[in-house]
């Protein structure tokens, strides 16, 4: 584990680990709000809605997300910190 906290901000490089999921981690945080604003909007104009992501299926993304996290522990605390 690497306390980001001691090294240089403006030098500091992220493991490709971190990238990839917290990429992946920060996408879904947004998604969820839009594709849940989309459905609304969609719903309200009377327009097809089977291709906006539902809710229980990104629900279920972002747990195994949050599963791989604990999983990589050792990367991802570090990470937080920033």
């Amino acid at each position: 584990m690497q306390n980001v906290l001691n090294e240089p901000f403006d030098s500091f490089q992220l493991p490709t680990p971190c990238i990839s999921l917290l990429g992946d981690y920060l996408e879904l945080l947004i998604t969820i709000p839009n594709a849940e604003r989309q459905r609304r909007i969609a719903i309200a104009g009377k327009l097809d809605v089977t291709d906006i992501a539902a809710e229980p299926d990104l629900a279920a993304r972002k747990a195994e997300i949050e599963n791989s996290m604990r999983a990589n522990r050792a990367i991802v605390p570090p990470v937080s910190l920033l």
